[in-house]
């Protein structure tokens, strides 16, 4: 992995789907860091030095290799834990840790899931943890939320015919249904304008 390079949402379900394959273990979690308050820390620009500490802590305190950026101050790794109470209780020493590291009182809001339970429905899997990170920000600092597989709502919407129709070609040739199409686009267009 490239410790500098920012994963986008597919890349990382395309590393997980394909770490998820190539393992025998039965339960995969996959965790999400955001740092908080990370421009009064480190202003615009997050320094090398400080991403190798950061992905170095979270390697060593999780035993992972599987540990890479996926936003400018947000992190994401896989383990071999299905245990998520587990994972969680290794927030404070991971924080202790990169503080001791930086100089710096870091905390952050942790989004945690289970995602190999069933690979067909890896990306909604992918897509709760990213909302549990959300959930845990939106609560303030310090955080920790786990991810709930039944975060969904039914929303009524109108679209074209000509849309039905491309959208029923897409489906077919990609062999994925509509409503998660339509997710995924939904969550590509947010992530890109927000």
């Amino acid at each position: 992995m490239n410790s500098y390079k920012i994963y986008s949402r597919v890349e990382i379900e395309e590393i997980v789907k394909d770490y998820c394959t190539k393992t025998t273990h039965d339960k995969i979690s996959m965790v999400l860091i955001d740092i908080d308050n990370s421009r009064k820390y480190f202003g615009e620009v997050i320094k090398s030095e400080i991403i190798d500490v950061i992905l170095l802590a979270i390697k060593n305190i999780y035993n992972t290799d599987m540990a890479f950026r996926v936003g400018r101050d947000t992190f994401a790794f896989v383990i071999k834990e299905g245990n998520l109470l587990k994972l969680a209780k290794k927030k404070d020493q991971l924080q202790i840790e990169i503080s001791k590291r930086t100089n710096l009182k870091l905390t952050f809001c942790m989004g945690i899931g289970i995602v190999n339970n069933d690979i067909k429905v890896l990306y909604d899997k992918i897509a709760s943890i990213y909302d549990a990170l959300f959930t845990s920000k939106k609560e303030g600092s310090n955080n920790i939320e786990i991810a709930n597989e039944q975060n969904m709502k039914l929303k009524s919407f109108y679209l074209r015919k000509s849309q039905l129709e491309r959208l029923a070609l897409y489906c077919k040739n990609e062999k994925m249904s509509e409503a998660l199409i339509i997710r995924k686009s939904l969550d590509e267009y947010l992530d890109r304008n927000m």
